[in-house]
């Protein structure tokens, strides 16, 4: 019925694995030898250990170059810039920072005039 419905349809039966008996009956015996030998955990891992050790230096390659090419790109874009001049901090307040001192009443009288 399907095959007068649907006249133009391909015949995938040579596909089909069983039509040779022999090799589909060693197919599932190999399965089935594969499938009845127990592997532990570290056996599993341990097959994946090349794997990982390629994965990991690949990763470490890409970024010690990125690494070494982001550190050139900056060494030449700008100089060097403390923490404070970065967050554009007046300087008699970076002074107290690094002094570790507390500002005077007169202290934050500069300080506040120096704002932008």
């Amino acid at each position: 019925m399907i095959d007068e419905l649907y006249p133009d349809r391909i015949d995938l039966s040579p596909l089909d694995p069983r039509r040779d008996r022999e090799r589909w009956e060693a197919m599932v015996a190999r399965i089935v030898a594969r499938s009845a030998s127990p592997r532990s955990a570290w056996a599993v891992l341990a097959g994946w250990r090349r794997p990982a050790l390629a994965a990991a230096a690949l990763v470490a390659a890409v970024s010690t170059g990125l690494m070494w090419w982001a550190e050139r790109l900056v060494e030449r874009s700008q100089p060097a810039q403390t923490v404070a001049e970065s967050l554009d901090v007046p300087r008699p307040v970076s002074d107290w920072i690094v002094e570790g001192r507390d500002p005077a009443r007169g202290d934050l009288y500069v300080a506040v005039d120096e704002l932008p």
